[in-house]
């Protein structure tokens, strides 16, 4: 915020009620784990593949070699994602719509 005077245009990434110092509370928010795997050859087949099904645990692979194709790699890495309630000391990832109001 100090630097708002001095420039034309702010793009902020945080947290949209840090941005206003909490003034109207805290935000509910999803943070994720990262569990990391190594694999030998190919994994999935691609950089990023997405899971919504509820009876997967992860939300997301990410397969790094896929990032930089005109590589060769023997081996593979990938991230796995697992979404979960964010507390105060979590890094915030997505906010939560509505909490209030799917609390009820």
């Amino acid at each position: 915020r100090q630097y708002q005077r001095r420039v034309h245009g702010v793009f902020y990434t945080g947290p949209i009620d840090a941005w206003f110092n909490y003034e109207a509370g805290r935000l509910g928010y999803r943070t994720l784990d990262f569990k990391k795997e190594v694999h030998t050859g190919d994994y999935q087949g691609c950089a990023v593949m997405n899971y919504g099904d509820e009876d997967v645990q992860y939300t997301r692979i990410s397969e790094h070699k896929y990032f930089a194709p005109w590589e060769s790699h023997k081996n593979t890495i990938v991230f796995k994602e697992y979404s979960r309630k964010c507390d105060e000391s979590d890094i915030p990832y997505y906010p939560i719509r509505m909490v209030e109001k799917k609390k009820k």
